[in-house]
């Protein structure tokens, strides 16, 4: 079962709430200047909304889409965010002393016959792309979250949580 409430895009005021099977809220025929968004059950047992319950839910969303669009430049997973992690100190401290013991980076150069060296390189210039990339995606993440904070309203949480990825993605 999806929860939902028609709203006005400008004011925020909620004109109707809805519920129906999945994909109900999208299928919405509705007039110029009003939207629905999808809401938790719970932020409809009230007279009034449960703004905060909204909220809270769309500070998840934001989450996961800022997460979508990393995953479009990483791997998914945790040990491979830690694998990393690993290879950038390596190069790091492999650029600064040759002499460092770097056994992420030697078993992979090993592995595509390349030198540690180059290879260092390669994890740096790595380093630095993402670093442009990811920064983007959590300024904007966090700019989200910052507005969800102060909306009052849903047409608030709308603005707060439409993103736009599209400079992000075309890097």
């Amino acid at each position: 079962m999806e929860y939902y409430v028609v709203f006005d895009n400008a004011s925020g005021d909620v004109k109707w709430r809805g519920q129906g099977p999945e994909g109900s809220a999208a299928i919405q025929v509705l007039d110029d200047g009003l939207a629905t968004m999808v809401v938790p059950q719970g932020a409809l047992r009230g007279a009034d909304l449960d703004i905060e319950m909204i909220k809270a839910l769309a500070a998840k969303q934001v989450d996961r889409a800022a997460e979508m669009v990393r995953l479009r430049f990483v791997s998914d997973g945790a040990a491979q965010m830690l694998t990393y992690t690993t290879k950038a100190a390596e190069a790091r401290a492999y650029i600064a002393d040759n002499s460092s013991a770097v056994p992420f980076l030697s078993a992979e150069a090993s592995a595509r016959d390349m030198t540690v060296a180059a290879l260092a390189h390669e994890v740096m210039a790595m380093v630095e792309q993402w670093t442009m990339i990811g920064s983007r995606i959590e300024g904007r993440r966090m700019g989200a979250k910052a507005a969800l904070g102060t909306a009052s309203n849903l047409a608030e949480i709308a603005v707060a949580i439409g993103i736009d990825w599209s400079d992000v993605t075309a890097a």
